[in-house]
């Protein structure tokens, strides 16, 4: 029996289980991952180019799975199969579009829209982020001197930031614009808050 047992598909339930347990992903997208084979399989298949479960499971589901209802709705005679094993959605531009992020070679921003081009064209995305210039900007000289001018030219944001919290989102939203997305917003976001607080206490 045991034998026999081994031998035997994994079963729904028991991949729900070890996406939860092992891969720590959350029960929600374990359960859309588990709701259709193939796009479990497309997920395992994809493990394979980059190991990053969470990650990988929500390009899946947020952005591949989008893209195949709005694909579907467009053209009924299109099914999720067969959008899968399109040459383009690929387990492996799934799991470089997981690496870039998670690398922080690119902005989830800017990442989306290589996703959306790479699915059009085939590119390979890191191609791409080469040819299009997109990779994430860390210096923190260049963004700090960024931080600088907004706050020179809107010298009213020091004064409303030790009421209003949200101003440091502001200038980041403000920085992010200026750089096209480019910027990383971890760094910019503690930029941000420095420099504030040194204009603060020189005021």
């Amino acid at each position: 029996m045991s034998g026999l047992r081994s031998q035997m598909h994994e079963l729904p339930a028991e991949r729900l289980a070890r996406y939860k347990d092992t891969f720590k992903i959350t029960p929600h997208t374990a359960r859309i991952l588990v709701n259709s084979k193939k796009i479990s399989d497309f997920f395992e298949q994809a493990l394979k180019f980059y190991s990053a479960p969470v990650e990988v499971s929500n390009w899946i589901v947020n952005e591949l799975l989008t893209k195949i209802n709005e694909l579907e709705k467009s053209d009924s005679s299109k099914t999720s199969f067969n959008i899968l094993s399109g040459s383009h959605m690929s387990p492996r531009l799934i799991a470089s579009m997981a690496k870039l992020v998670e690398e922080k070679t690119t902005s989830r921003s800017m990442a989306r829209e290589i996703f959306d081009t790479c699915l059009k064209t085939g590119d390979d995305p890191f191609e791409l982020v080469k040819r299009l210039d997109t990779k994430r900007i860390s210096n923190t000289e260049q963004i700090a001197d960024l931080i600088k001018k907004i706050v020179s030219d809107q010298p009213h944001l020091i004064n409303q930031s030790k009421s209003n919290p949200n101003v440091t989102n502001f200038i980041l939203g403000l920085i992010m614009k200026e750089t096209q997305g480019k910027a990383d917003p971890q760094v910019s976001m503690n930029l941000i808050r420095e420099i504030i607080s040194q204009s603060d206490k020189q005021s």
